[in-house]
């Protein structure tokens, strides 16, 4: 659990005016209400916190969670409810965030086009719930992996995120993020 509650921080990216601390009182609770989501996000976090130690992402125990995320992501596609539900949907938003820093632009691609199926089959980005986080989480997404490796949005709406500053530089960016600068200083 430690490794999921290391990365649940508030940025502007995702957060709202007025509502703080949404990653652990809206998503962190939904993670725990399907195995799936489960090991997606686990998935996404161990491989962070791995990096974060400069310690391999290949290592067995974070590439046997991955398998099983894919593999219960796979099971649920084959039922037409399950595959639109908040949680698969953000178990296949944790394995495109995880694509995305890993460098794999190909695979990224391949989880947002099955992402952007499902979102459809809700209606859009506003039929997703968490109280729009999955949106925002989303489009967020969207956008910066869209500048970093120069491709087309997959969601038109993602441009708004452009308003919204991350505090997280990216591996693969070039641009410094705004904890860069504040570094420096």
């Amino acid at each position: 659990m430690t490794d999921i509650t290391q990365i649940l921080i508030d940025t502007p990216a995702v957060s709202e005016p007025g509502k703080v601390f949404r990653l652990r009182t809206v998503w962190f609770p939904l993670v725990m209400t399907s195995s799936t989501t489960f090991y997606a996000a686990l998935s996404l976090a161990g491989s962070i916190l791995q990096a974060r130690q400069h310690l391999p992402l290949d290592a067995p125990a974070l590439l046997e969670i991955r398998q099983r995320a894919i593999s219960s992501i796979n099971a649920t596609l084959s039922n037409r409810e399950a595959c639109k539900t908040d949680q698969t949907i953000g178990a296949v938003l944790c394995l495109s965030i995880l694509e995305s820093f890993l460098g794999h632009p190909e695979l990224f691609q391949m989880h947002m086009a099955g992402l952007a199926k499902m979102v459809r089959m809700r209606g859009g980005l506003d039929g997703l719930g968490l109280e729009g986080l999955l949106r925002r989480m989303i489009v967020w997404l969207d956008f910066n992996h869209s500048r970093i490796y120069r491709t087309d949005l997959v969601f038109e709406e993602s441009i708004e995120a452009e308003s919204r500053l991350s505090p997280f530089k990216h591996p693969k960016s070039r641009e410094s993020s705004p904890t860069d600068s504040a570094a420096a200083t």
